[in-house]
């Protein structure tokens, strides 16, 4: 049988001590000399793992909702994709609701969907002011503003949007800035507040000039345009829509159209139709649509020219846009009605009717669809996340019965006792010797006086432990006769138990292993007593007293 390895040391003996305590505790060689990097290691990647399943606990659809807010401003049609493909009903409470329902009423409004209610974007709110995030709480109280001056609130809009504009005066949000102020610029418009209208058009410039968007510069111009026109400088429009149309110029098509439209809307509400003319041929140029149409056949017929009124409302109804074309249908029903022409009026209003009927019903074939689709995603989602919870729970077994059977094996290993006596560090002793013995050997110089004593002094330490094994084996047969040696101090004590351990080790362990601590005339007594030794053989060897011998069972708890 081979000895033990260092890091299965078995008994440090201490001259001074009457009980020499045996250190060696398994788990503490491998934990502090060994292992305890790998295990700290082990431990760590134990707790990542229970971090990110935690983590993949929260709702799935952050990354969608991250996606979706990185491209709502440029590109409203593909978040409003996005939004669809969330239900509703599973997106968690708090954050990931607040910005849901920011990102849809901000989607709604910027595609010009029918919002009844504020109730989404008011949960924004509501969730942004108990956070503290100013940020966020200024663009919720934005857009609660917009839908309610859209529902015609218009005190209500101006409240949220005053309130919007206050959080966003310290934010270094242009952006936002140049949004609010353009609002507030078409409400105090529109009420033809001249002052405010003013105020705000130089604020809306002012922003603009920082933020530096061509698309903003044109659109502040255009405004600031309107100001000079509300106040008589004619020069100063001219020259405030000539920069607008030198920004507009570094504009893409979709915002040329929106500039040029927003200018003459506005030019008509003025009743400037003239005016307004140019500016609606001009985005019909770029990208014609159904509403363009039918506001320029409105501006020709305000202008008395029933004939370019009629061709632009007839080809309105050939854009295939079912809102636009009712509104077609009913201004020819008008111009018919000017003409007298009774049967085509009664024409007219059939085929308004008809498209109105079809647009309501396939806008409601369309909401149908969407609410099935959603409900289909929303059960699909729940089943999926039902799955995954479940995954989760077994993931989550397994781990702790991981952790248990590691903790198992480490508490058994702590318990365990491996022999490493003074044989073993004899065997360490040879080795560091023959070691430098080679390295000398080596050397090339002259190191014979040094080699010698290097030889006899291997010779003397392999002579050591056979005379140790020797007189350990000696004792033990004695012992084993029930013979009593002649001397049996601790020198003895140590060589008795050192021979049993090197030559039944493994009765050894299983004798030692159940206690932490073990002195060594507690060994000696336990090997005393698997060799069949009762407590009076025992205090007689040891030359104790049997009520000493008595006491050793209860040391040993």
């Amino acid at each position: 049988m081979k000895m033990g390895h260092k890091e299965s040391s078995c008994f440090l003996k201490n001259d001074k001590n009457e009980d020499i305590i045996c250190s060696n505790n398994l788990f503490v060689v491998i934990l502090q000399k060994t292992n305890k990097l790998v295990m700290r290691r082990f431990f760590a990647i134990i707790l990542s793992v229970m971090i990110l399943l935690g983590c993949s606990q929260l709702s799935s659809y952050q990354h969608q909702l991250d996606m979706a807010e990185a491209v709502i401003e440029n590109n409203p049609d593909s978040t409003w994709v996005l939004l669809r493909d969330i239900p509703a009903s599973l997106v968690s409470e708090g954050e990931e609701r607040a910005l849901y329902n920011l990102l849809y009423t901000e989607a709604s409004y910027k595609l010009y969907k029918q919002i009844d209610s504020d109730s989404l974007i008011t949960y924004s709110v509501d969730y942004y002011s108990k956070t503290g995030n100013q940020q966020r709480l200024a663009t919720a109280l934005f857009y609660k503003g917009g839908v309610r001056y859209y529902m015609e609130d218009e005190n209500g809009a101006t409240l949220n949007i005053k309130q919007a504009e206050e959080l966003a005066k310290n934010s270094g949000d242009e952006l936002l800035k140049c949004k609010i102020y353009e609002l507030l610029a078409t409400i105090n418009h529109h009420e033809q507040n001249h002052q405010l209208f003013q105020h705000y058009a130089n604020l809306l410039l002012e922003s603009s000039i920082k933020l530096n968007r061509p698309m903003w510069l044109a659109l502040a111009y255009e405004i600031k345009a309107l100001v000079s026109r509300n106040l008589g400088d004619s020069k100063q429009a001219l020259d405030d829509m000539q920069l607008c149309m030198n920004h507009a110029e570094q504009c893409n098509d979709s915002d040329k159209v929106y500039i040029y439209t927003n200018y003459a809307n506005t030019l008509y509400s003025e009743g400037k139709y003239s005016d307004a003319r140019p500016w609606i041929e001009k985005a019909i140029q770029i990208k014609p649509l159904a509403s363009q149409y039918v506001t320029l056949g409105k501006l020709f017929h305000l202008e008395g020219d029933t004939l370019q009124a009629r061709l632009n409302w007839e080809k309105a109804v050939t854009m295939g846009d079912s809102r636009y074309t009712i509104n077609a249908y009913k201004y020819l029903a008008r111009l018919y009605n000017e003409r007298r022409n009774y049967f085509k009026v009664a024409q007219m209003l059939a085929k308004a009717d008809s498209v109105q009927t079809f647009y309501h019903e396939e806008l409601r074939t369309t909401q149908l669809a969407e609410i099935q689709h959603r409900y289909d995603r929303a059960i699909a989602e729940k089943a999926l996340a039902e799955q995954k919870n479940k995954n989760m729970v077994i993931i989550g077994i397994a781990l702790m019965v991981l952790i248990v059977a590691l903790l198992a094996i480490i508490y058994y290993q702590r318990r365990a006792r491996r022999f490493e006596g003074v044989i073993s560090d004899f065997v360490e002793n040879i080795k560091a010797k023959e070691q430098r013995l080679a390295q000398l050997e080596n050397s090339g110089k002259d190191r014979d006086n040094e080699i010698a004593l290097l030889k006899a002094n291997i010779e003397n330490i392999k002579q050591a432990s056979a005379d140790r094994i020797g007189r350990g084996k000696e004792l033990y047969e004695l012992i084993a006769k029930r013979e009593k040696p002649m001397s049996f101090n601790k020198e003895n004590e140590q060589e008795f138990v050192d021979y049993y351990a090197y030559t039944y080790h493994e009765q050894y362990v299983r004798l030692v292993m159940p206690y932490h601590h073990l002195s060594l005339r507690l060994t000696c007594f336990l090997i005393l007593q698997e060799m069949g030794y009762t407590y009076n053989d025992i205090a007689d060897l040891l030359c104790v007293s049997v009520s000493a011998v008595r006491n050793y069972p209860q040391r040993l708890e």
